[in-house]
């Protein structure tokens, strides 16, 4: 049994516009169109990261302890595909953590885990549309 174990993960993505002569403009702007061209793509975060370490530890017998966390990065990103600056949504880290008891040798293991332990307030999507 292996005491510590880490994985983790980065991503760098620049998605952009090529050209978007047309696209939709800000709601309330009194424009029809705006050029997008060069701007980020919508739902498209520049960054991210995860890191998971694990500790497992041995109890008796066959049964065993596995104490993870998980630490996971967003970056921001609009949320909008006009890039109204009002639906932005800003980086944000949150924390997931797992406590699992298991006996190897009879096949089974009891978890208990929580996500988002620090609460974080992340929002998935906001948007500006006329609610009609």
């Amino acid at each position: 049994m292996q005491f510590l174990s880490v994985s983790g993960s980065a991503g760098y993505l620049d998605a952009r516009y090529d050209e978007y002569d047309n696209a939709p403009a800000i709601v309330g702007s009194g424009e029809e169109s705006q050029d997008l061209g060069g701007e980020p793509l919508a739902k498209a975060q520049r960054a991210s990261a995860s890191l998971s370490p694990e500790i497992s530890l041995p109890l008796f017998g066959d049964l065993g302890m596995q104490i993870s966390l998980d630490v996971l990065y967003a970056g921001s990103q609009y949320s909008d595909t006009d890039l109204d600056p009002n639906t932005k949504i800003d980086p944000y880290t949150s924390y997931n953590g797992r406590i699992s008891v298991a006996d190897i040798g009879a096949g089974w293991s009891i978890t208990l885990g929580g996500m988002n332990l620090t609460d974080e307030k992340a929002l998935g999507r906001i948007g500006d549309t006329v609610f009609f």
